[in-house]
């Protein structure tokens, strides 16, 4: 009785895998139904809006001296983008620096102003 169910195992686990190898990849065009869509789209339209930032760099002598010529260049730059029909509540400012320049010296490489 045991050698029958050793050898119907064997049997079995013969059988199923014999089974699993058959089976062949699937062919293309052969298989469950189904559906590829493919699509491609274009819109144009004119631009309603854009995002310019500019701006100037001046130096002086003297932080006021640079305020100054900056206050001036941006006054032009102001004038300029007015006259191309751009509105004051579409101007903003977005940063102002005022820094110091150094130059460090050949002998001692401390900064010196």
């Amino acid at each position: 009785m045991k050698q029958a169910f050793v050898l119907f195992a064997v049997a079995l686990t013969a059988l199923v895998s014999g089974t699993a190898m058959g089976q062949a990849p699937g062919e293309p065009g052969i298989g469950p139904p189904s559906i590829t869509v493919t699509g491609a789209g274009e819109v144009q339209a004119k631009p309603d809006f854009a995002q310019v930032q500019v701006g100037v760099v001046t130096e002086g002598a003297t932080a006021a001296e640079a305020m100054r010529k900056n206050n001036e260049a941006m006054s032009q730059l102001i004038a300029m983008i007015r006259k191309r029909g751009i509105e004051d509540r579409d101007l903003q400012t977005i940063q102002f620096n005022v820094s110091p320049r150094y130059s460090m010296t050949r002998i001692s490489g401390s900064p010196r102003k």
